[in-house]
């Protein structure tokens, strides 16, 4: 969907097969702008080392992570969300873990309306200085990036490219 808006984006998944970018797998040897995951964090094992690699092959990792609310609990029974015996939710974060994290691995970590930050561009400080609200910006940004002259739908030329594999 975001080739279908002309974002030069790659598919990548450790445990899964690709079923709906064939042809546009990221490749590890890339160094690209942004990385994002979305409902993958939590799942992670290691969050430490995957987001150390990550940030490895990017100045900024964009991503959903549902974080630790502040409620008094002390097991896994009190929290729905939690569920380490499922596999399922083993990593959930607290804002001031995503901090720590961050201060770790040399970034600034932002929080905007969901969605954690790691970045080492300053392009996302002055976002915090302006006197606007974020839900503003964000939509004013989300508008201008999806219906930007700048961006030409890819659908085109990757069914080019797709067909030109196909004849090699």
């Amino acid at each position: 969907m975001l080739r279908d808006k002309g974002i030069d984006a790659y598919w990548f998944d450790k445990y899964s097969e690709n079923l709906l970018a064939r042809g546009f797998e990221y490749d590890e040897t890339l160094k690209v702008d942004i990385i994002a995951a979305f409902e993958v964090v939590e799942h992670l094992e290691n969050p430490m080392e995957t987001i150390r690699k990550i940030m490895s092959k990017s100045d900024c990792f964009i991503f959903s992570v549902l974080t630790l609310p502040k409620l008094n609990f002390h097991t896994a029974e009190e929290w729905w969300y939690f569920s380490p015996e499922t596999g399922q939710h083993i990593f959930v974060p607290s804002s001031e873990t995503l901090q720590w994290i961050a201060n770790e691995i040399g970034c600034r970590y932002y929080c905007m309306l969901g969605l954690h930050v790691f970045s080492r561009k300053k392009k996302f400080q002055t976002i915090r200085r302006l006197d606007f609200s974020l839900y503003k910006y964000i939509h004013f940004a989300r508008k201008r990036l999806f219906n930007s002259k700048k961006f030409v739908s890819k659908t085109w030329d990757d069914h080019l490219i797709m067909k030109s594999k196909l004849n090699r």
